[in-house]
């Protein structure tokens, strides 16, 4: 975040970046918050909470393989196998991610997969995202 406070460029830089990602998923207000960020007067500073927004999208943008030593593709498989036991709603989650055979995750369908997870007792507590 530092380095963004001291190089306008930078925001600049890293928001076009996330804005053009395909298949980003960003809502309507992230879509219009990286817009701004891209196109923004570089004489302007900006806010300590618009640099960690920006930083949180950018983590949010980053696909992840495995978490805890888990392969994501092993863990769409493992909950496709128990999926019944799963609302109607995360079953065909499940099935799409088996269907498309997902082997990595944005970090929000990774923090789905992953309440799947639990609720199907294949991992307990936390699980920390690398």
């Amino acid at each position: 975040m530092k380095k963004l406070a001291q190089n306008p460029a930078a925001v600049t830089s890293l928001a076009t970046f996330l804005l053009a990602l395909p298949d980003a998923g960003w809502t309507e207000w992230e879509a219009d918050f990286l817009a701004s960020m891209a196109h923004r007067d570089h004489a302007q500073a900006i806010s300590t909470r618009q640099r960690e927004k920006l930083v949180e999208l950018k983590e949010d943008a980053t696909s992840y393989s495995k978490f805890d030593g888990l392969s994501v593709a092993s863990l769409v498989r493992d909950c496709w196998i128990a999926r019944l036991d799963l609302s109607d709603v995360d079953e065909a989650f499940i099935d799409d991610l088996k269907d498309k055979r997902t082997v990595s995750l944005k970090k929000r369908p990774l923090m789905r997969l992953l309440r799947c997870a639990r609720q199907l007792d294949l991992i307990n507590g936390f699980v920390a995202v690398d």
